[in-house]
């Protein structure tokens, strides 16, 4: 019988251990980590947990030994774990609640698996707030927010996230029929901008910002304002960081918040009546979020491997 996942609601076989879609962990979880939950723990633990992800950070090629260990500590097989730590990007390996995740990290550290742990909510506080303008100075830039300018010098910038936003639209009223089929749309674009201690994520929407003086002026294409505007920031902010993995990350989509559907309008000529959009917008924006916590953690130079 076909089991759905916790995170995207997907059906995966009854056999499965982590989605197929977004390989999110499904129940029941695996051995090796479900034995480090005895009855002791259970008894006291509450019911609800806050989860925490368990990030693997690229690092030296992994030997033969480093895959075994994380094959025994993860309830994998051997080829998932090389492919794991063959990546060369960081990645979500785990959600789990604190005395998992603590168990986990203990194993991966003994086996000297670069990694960094952080609680869910902590990631998700973080508020995302809409860029319409900025100003290029000297040595920072005044980006326009929702009601605020803020002022960001150059040297403060250590992160910056580009990501393709896939949309579809589907007809609520018939899901899960063969009239229900979505209807793939044209993808769009976010970028995330993040200073050394950021109190808020700065969202650029490429379609809807104004753009400054680029060289010759903005262009009519959002896509080439954009690069054109990473061009610059990379030039002027030494060292800054530019993530754009999420572009290889399965799509998880959902319902679209109010900002996706400013971009419905855009693409009504094109979406079938009566049809609902859906994007992976809250996807990247929580991609992002926890991108720039495990950047700030590189960046102060504390390698433990473990964040709790």
């Amino acid at each position: 019988m076909a089991k759905s996942c916790p995170s995207c609601a997907r059906p995966n076989g009854d056999q499965a251990t982590k989605c197929l879609y977004c390989s999110e962990p499904l129940e029941p979880a695996p051995e090796t980590v479900a034995e480090i939950c005895d009855e002791a723990h259970s008894a006291i633990a509450p019911p609800e947990t806050d989860r925490f992800l368990v990030i693997l950070i690229p690092s030296m090629p992994a030997d033969e030994l480093m895959v075994e260990r994380l094959a025994d500590a993860a309830g994998m097989s051997r080829y998932e774990a090389r492919l794991s730590l063959a990546s060369t990007r960081p990645r979500v390996f785990r959600r789990l609640d604190e005395f998992l995740a603590r168990g986990l990290s203990e194993q991966l550290q003994a086996a000297r698996i670069a990694h960094y742990v952080v609680s869910e909510p902590a990631v998700r506080a973080l508020p995302v707030s809409r860029a319409q303008s900025v100003s290029l100075a000297a040595k920072h830039f005044d980006v326009s927010l929702e009601g605020r300018t803020l002022a960001i010098p150059y040297e403060d910038i250590l992160l910056l996230v580009r990501g393709e936003i896939a949309r579809e639209n589907h007809d609520d009223r018939k899901l899960a029929t063969t009239r229900g089929a979505t209807r793939s749309l044209s993808p769009g674009l976010l970028l995330h901008l993040y200073s050394n201690e950021a109190a808020i994520a700065v969202e650029i929407d490429p379609e809807s910002f104004s753009w400054p003086d680029l060289g010759a002026g903005p262009s009519p294409s959002a896509l080439l304002n954009l690069e054109s505007f990473l061009d610059t920031v990379e030039e002027r902010a030494a060292g800054v960081a530019v993530d754009r993995g999420f572009d290889k990350e399965p799509p998880v989509f959902s319902r679209a918040s109010g900002d996706g559907q400013d971009f419905s309008q855009i693409l009504s000529g094109h979406a079938p009546r009566g049809g609902v959009l859906y994007d992976n917008q809250d996807q990247f924006r929580f991609y992002a979020r926890w991108r720039y916590r495990l950047e700030r953690h590189l960046r102060k130079g504390d390698r433990p491997p473990s964040g709790l």
